[in-house]
């Protein structure tokens, strides 16, 4: 069975995305800030992270960033209310899919799937490198 971390500083969120994934077979564990879930993913490693952008404390973007150099195999699911990190920056840092919220479960599912399709490759899609730009956009863009 394929396991989900799932990121968000919001219970309810957390709550029903659990529901969705496990009706769907997905074994799932929930963390409310990106310091914990980046505990409970150096023990567990799951094969998807879930995780909001915008938390109080350590952001998404943060999350991302440590378990692309720490755990560069674990396919990550970026989720925001607003649209306001552009897919094709999340893409490049490695995301394998990129949510915008309110969700719709049928996206919920085909994004987890595609993730865990990702995570189960030949190794070739792990990294993908980060331009200057990129960069400087992380670094600008966070608060």
């Amino acid at each position: 069975m394929s396991s989900v971390l799932i990121v968000d500083d919001e219970a309810p969120i957390r709550e029903f995305l659990t529901r969705w994934l496990r009706k769907s077979n997905y074994e799932t564990t929930e963390a409310a800030d990106a310091e914990a879930a980046l505990a409970l993913v150096s023990e567990q490693q799951p094969d998807v992270v879930l995780c909001d952008v915008h938390m109080p404390g350590r952001d998404g973007l943060w999350l991302m960033e440590q378990l692309r150099g720490r755990f560069p195999r674990i396919a990550i699911v970026l989720a925001t209310a607003n649209d306001d990190v552009p897919p094709a920056v999340s893409m490049q840092r490695g995301v394998v899919e990129y949510l915008v919220k309110p969700f719709e479960r049928d996206s919920v599912l085909a994004a987890v799937s595609r993730a865990i399709q990702w995570r189960h490759a030949d190794g070739t899609h792990a990294t993908s490198p980060a331009s200057d730009a990129l960069d400087e956009w992380l670094e600008g863009g966070r608060k």
